[in-house]
């Protein structure tokens, strides 16, 4: 079976293009110069967050509401119990003219600046680094099944299927310089561009599919209504008609194109079956109810939701579901991100130990199992030794020839799985009494340390014991 990945908006920051909510504060700055348009801005978002939240509201929200109003929505247009609602209390108002042409002269300003907050504009150094630090693991380590393909030197995954709301073309430009995943759209004859075939079936396991539009994506009402999209990297441009973005009202899903894309990524949801989300918060109802619907079906637990805010996430879910979902609270992009998401697939946590010391025999004795051990440094020289575990996997230790000072780097696997709320208690160890100084790090990030002597002794082990370092079960994830 292949796996579904899921793209948000935090799986794009790390291209330094900022969130859906970051781009409601950042336009807002952008108009503070002209004070008609930022008062009415600033009076619309104050509207929404005290309706649904402060810190709730993004980009996508306030474009619904601004289009709206353009428009000239009325109230009958957002169905029979909004109808009922609005008219029930009184505010059957319509918008009027002043109101309108302020909302369309947002809605141009707010398009064009969303097109420019997308555009990436990182060196192409920057960009590849970045991708090395979230796309390469990702798909090298996680997704899909043992169908492989070599992206430059790299060997990736490429049995999945992959969605996104993003406007951007962050995963696009990754992908096609190797293998282009099937999308929705056939290459017109003669031409760089796209025409979206809405009879079109993705049915393999290596497709991308944009659930909320795109900037390359355009919608030409004078010839036949016609989607298209142009090949590029992360350039803005623009290839006739407006630029096709989410709808603003939810009965617009089950229009062309809203209803086939969004009719693939409920099947992708249940032929897959693990879904990895990045980055994303899960503030499409029509998603989120999506995924409910798939977990409430599911036995086992499907849903990995990768990001620092993950935990909190889970809440938006019923608690019947939430045992079918794993909070990974890692950062997707990070230097740590290639590690942690290794952990996660061996269940381990890898940790890097650095002990000081003149004993000649060093062990660790922990709360947790073992599941691997070596030494990988001594006195800052590269080994690689590897260490038997002991005692019920929870005591490793190593012989030395010599009795004077080194730093020796241990690097320590100790089993870590879902739900990770186990905490761990780490001690150093000698056949003897000796002064110690060790510390505990995920790679160069620094957890705890601990110095002194080994003035415990241990009965069943027979070796003489530090003082314990305990460590947190959430510290053992790099959320930044």
């Amino acid at each position: 079976m292949p796996d579904l990945v899921f793209f948000g908006a935090g799986a794009s920051r790390p291209f330094e293009i900022p969130t859906m909510q970051e781009m409601v504060t950042k336009f807002e700055e952008d108009l503070k110069e002209e004070n008609e348009l930022f008062n009415y801005y600033s009076q619309i978002k104050k509207t929404l967050s005290e309706q649904f939240g402060s810190g709730t509201i993004d980009i996508e929200a306030m474009l619904s509401v601004i289009e709206g109003i353009s428009k000239g929505t009325k109230a009958r247009d957002l169905g029979h119990f909004a109808l009922y609602y609005i008219s029930k209390i009184g505010l059957s108002e319509p918008f009027d003219g002043n109101d309108k042409e302020k909302a369309k002269k947002l809605l141009d300003k707010l398009k064009k600046y969303i097109k420019n907050s997308c555009t990436v504009n990182l060196s192409e150094d920057k960009i590849r680094e970045v991708y090395e630090q979230s796309y390469v693991p990702l798909f090298g380590i996680v997704t899909g099944n043992n169908n492989k393909t070599f992206h430059g030197k790299y060997n990736l995954a490429t049995g999945w299927k992959s969605y996104t709301t993003n406007y951007d073309n962050i995963f696009e430009y990754f992908w096609n310089s190797c293998e282009s995943p099937q999308d929705h759209f056939d290459q017109q004859p003669h031409s760089d561009n796209y025409s979206f075939n809405t009879g079109r079936l993705v049915l393999g396991d290596h497709s991308f599919t944009k659930l909320h539009g795109s900037l390359d994506w355009t919608f030409n009402k004078e010839n036949g209504s016609l989607i298209k999209k142009k090949s590029s990297g992360f350039l803005p441009y623009q290839t006739g008609g407006d630029v096709m973005l989410f709808p603003i009202q939810q009965k617009d899903l089950y229009l062309f194109p809203w209803y086939a894309l969004f009719q693939d990524f409920k099947s992708g949801l249940m032929k897959c079956e693990k879904w990895y989300v990045v980055g994303y918060a899960f503030n499409d109802e029509f998603i989120l109810n999506s995924f409910i619907e798939q977990l409430k079906l599911r036995n086992e637990p499907s849903l990995i939701i990768i990001g620092p805010s993950s935990k909190q996430i889970i809440r938006k879910f019923p608690e019947e579901v939430r045992e079918k979902i794993i909070a990974l609270p890692i950062k997707f992009g990070s230097k740590y991100f290639s590690r942690q998401i290794q952990d996660f697939v061996e269940g381990v946590r890898t940790l890097t130990v650095k002990v000081k010391t003149t004993g000649h025999s060093i062990g660790f004795k922990s709360s947790i199992p073992f599941k691997g051990a070596k030494v990988s440094k001594i006195n800052g020289d590269p080994r690689s030794l590897e260490i038997a575990v002991h005692t019920e996997n929870k005591w490793i230790e190593k012989e030395f020839n010599d009795g004077t000072e080194k730093e020796i780097e241990f690097q320590l696997k100790i089993e870590h799985t879902a739900p990770f709320e186990n905490d761990l208690e780490l001690q150093v160890g000698f056949d003897t009494v000796y002064d110690y100084d060790f510390s505990i790090h995920i790679d160069d990030h620094f957890l705890n340390c601990k110095s002194g002597n080994t003035s415990k002794h241990d009965q069943d082990l027979q070796r003489y014991l530090s003082e314990p370092i305990k460590i947190y079960s959430d510290s053992l994830f790099i959320k930044s």
